[in-house]
């Protein structure tokens, strides 16, 4: 005889959304595959970035509200110019995110970031970069690059 549990709460249970899982025909038809360059994956429970491999073509995505704690899983998508990850438990900027050469708009506010200063420095690589949002509870940290200015407000 079978015997039904529920996982305890303190299990953490994956999600299991995949990102061809979203688009027209399930990532099956790589027309729709290739011609993806936008991506809304907030609000499903993610704990890790997978599967983005093919969606090489891929501009904008928008994992904001889930339980990330890096991005990670990214590095074929080299075309990122936006990348909205607020609301997750992201501490630090390591990872796929030295592939996104053409950056324009970064939200990352409300994460779990640390060393603001140090993350500042970081981010002035990124050319393009238009829009940067490192809000951090009582902290913000905006990046206005066409007057060179960073403004912090406590």
């Amino acid at each position: 005889m079978f015997e039904l549990t529920e996982p305890k709460m303190t299990e953490k249970v994956p999600s299991l959304v995949q990102p061809l899982q979203l688009l027209v025909g399930e990532g099956k038809n790589a027309k729709y595959v290739k011609a993806c360059t936008e991506l809304f994956m907030g609000n499903q429970g993610l704990e890790a970035l997978e599967g983005f491999e093919k969606l090489v073509n891929l501009e904008a995505l928008w994992v904001n509200n889930n339980n990330l704690e890096s991005i990670n899983g990214l590095n074929s998508n080299v075309r990122m110019q936006v990348l909205h990850a607020e609301n997750n438990k992201i501490c630090s900027l390591k990872g796929s995110l030295a592939h996104f050469k053409f950056l324009d708009t970064l939200d990352l506010s409300n994460n779990q970031l640390r060393n603001l200063p140090k993350l500042a420095a970081h981010l002035a690589k990124f050319l393009f970069l238009s829009f940067l949002n490192l809000k951090v509870k009582a902290v913000a940290l905006w990046l206005i690059p066409s007057t060179n200015t960073t403004l912090l407000k406590c």
